[in-house]
């Protein structure tokens, strides 16, 4: 990508984080987001109060469902 975070189409190209926070009752929970950068929107997201792998494949799972896009290029820290 060569830090060229642009994208034609919706889904084509989209960034991935997690941020932990603290709930209320004093748990630790992980949200995981999928932004499209086209579109500049979250199309994906999963909040758990465990940060695996699970996390952030949702996430990713319920992007992919939102449309069609014959490829989608993901980048994650």
């Amino acid at each position: 990508m060569q830090r060229r975070f642009k994208a034609g189409e919706p889904r084509q190209l989209v960034v991935c984080d997690v941020t932990a926070m603290t709930l209320a009752s004093g748990e630790a929970a992980y949200l995981a987001m999928v932004l499209d950068v086209n579109a500049r929107k979250v199309v994906g997201w999963d909040l758990s109060t465990t940060q695996d792998a699970r996390l952030t494949v949702n996430a990713l799972k319920q992007a992919a469902a939102r449309g069609s896009c014959e490829e989608m290029l993901v980048h994650a820290d």
